[in-house]
């Protein structure tokens, strides 16, 4: 069992991939404190590393973009195309203050980001 505190909403993008009808909208939170075992999934297998050490070439492309604002401590949203599952034909990231955000998140009908 994992449990989360103390989360903070900081991201949200909207993920497209070509010839796929439907949008992925991601929302990013940092979590500041946790309690439990960090399991694996299909999708990752959890690794500590340093900030100057994030394997940034064997994760998601999108990654190495938003990642970095994370860890910053910015709020931020944004926009991916991809073709496949490992080229980004379009990306758009901004940073926002969390009261926009919040207010995105309110508002997600207008995404994809103009």
């Amino acid at each position: 069992m994992f449990f989360l505190y103390k989360d903070i909403y900081k991201g949200l993008i909207t993920f497209e991939f070509k010839g796929v009808p439907e949008l992925m909208q991601v929302h990013i939170f940092k979590g500041e404190k946790y309690e439990g075992e960090v399991q694996e999934s299909e999708e990752m297998k959890p690794q500590w590393y340093k900030i100057n050490d994030i394997p940034y070439e064997s994760m998601w492309k999108d990654d190495k973009f938003w990642l970095p604002m994370l860890l910053r401590g910015e709020c931020f949203h944004g926009y991916f195309l991809f073709e496949g599952d490992s080229v980004i034909l379009e990306n758009r990231l901004t940073e926002v203050s969390g009261e926009e955000l919040r207010e995105k998140q309110k508002n997600l009908i207008n995404f994809p980001l103009e």
